[in-house]
């Protein structure tokens, strides 16, 4: 917006010139409160999103006590995993790779395309909590909403980065009773206070949360700043030309050495 306002008043003449500094000014204003708005505070925030996207995708639903428990990883940290025999498309790809950077051992090694890094040590920290929170609010009956389905249908420009729209039934078909009750299936995101890449929003049939630009929506092959899913999918993708933050493109994707191993992962050649 701020080239666009900056171009028309250059074609306009130099007289306008004191208007297009007070133009910029408050664009500049607009953007920084933009940006403080979609705090992304050692990456959580927008892996939160990218996971509860995943799951709206994957598992079809945003039912996690039904479909996660808690475990204890590497350290003894407690961590989320998708429970053994959960129906789940895709094999739960993209869920279960998210989930991989929990692991202290992947940490920092997530890397955003703006470059923020994210800390495993705070995501295992923060989904554990969410689940905590989620059980507490549904125990107490704080949380009610309905069993639902959801089915992808759009993703557009959101509050933060993207928006993504799926349509919202009850699990056994017709419409729900109070899609907008939708949003206590996700107390979980907000653990660690209201996370704005969520913005959940609601009509009769849909519903709306926010997502970062990590991933590709409607693909069998989901598509990270720095790191590919699904290596083996056709066209072959390792040696495709990828961009990484830091990096002068074209790079190249190729598989590399982790430790916990991570096959089904190409990361851009540093």
């Amino acid at each position: 917006m701020k080239k666009l306002a900056s171009l028309m008043l250059l074609a306009a003449g130099s007289s306008f010139a004191l208007a297009g500094c007070t133009l910029e000014t408050l664009d500049e204003d607009v953007a920084t409160s933009e940006e403080a708005a979609c705090t992304n505070t050692e990456g959580t925030n927008a892996m939160v999103a990218l996971l509860a996207n995943a799951m709206a995708q994957e598992l079809g639903r945003w039912e996690l006590l039904s479909d996660f428990e808690v475990y204890r990883g590497f350290n003894n940290q407690a961590m989320l995993r998708v429970k053994a025999g959960v129906a789940c498309a895709n094999n739960c790809a993209t869920v279960n790779t998210l989930l991989q950077f929990q692991d202290s051992r992947l940490d920092q090694k997530f890397v955003f395309a703006n470059g923020q890094k994210l800390s495993s040590w705070a995501f295992a920290s923060r989904l554990a909590a969410g689940y905590d929170a989620q059980k507490a609010c549904t125990q107490n009956k704080q949380c009610p909403y309905e069993k639902h389905k959801l089915t992808f249908q759009t993703s557009a420009a959101g509050p933060c980065e993207l928006l993504y729209t799926y349509g919202a039934q009850k699990a056994v078909g017709g419409n729900l009773t109070n899609a907008a009750q939708l949003k206590n299936a996700l107390n979980w995101t907000n653990a660690a206070g209201t996370n704005p890449y969520i913005g959940f929003s609601s009509t009769a049939t849909t519903a709306s949360i926010g997502n970062s630009r990590e991933t590709n929506a409607g693909t069998a092959t989901t598509v990270f700043a720095c790191v590919q899913v699904n290596p083996t999918s056709a066209p072959p993708l390792a040696g495709r030309t990828c961009t990484c933050p830091g990096l002068n493109p074209p790079t190249t994707l190729k598989r590399v050495t982790t430790n916990p191993a991570t096959p089904n992962m190409l990361y851009c050649a540093r």
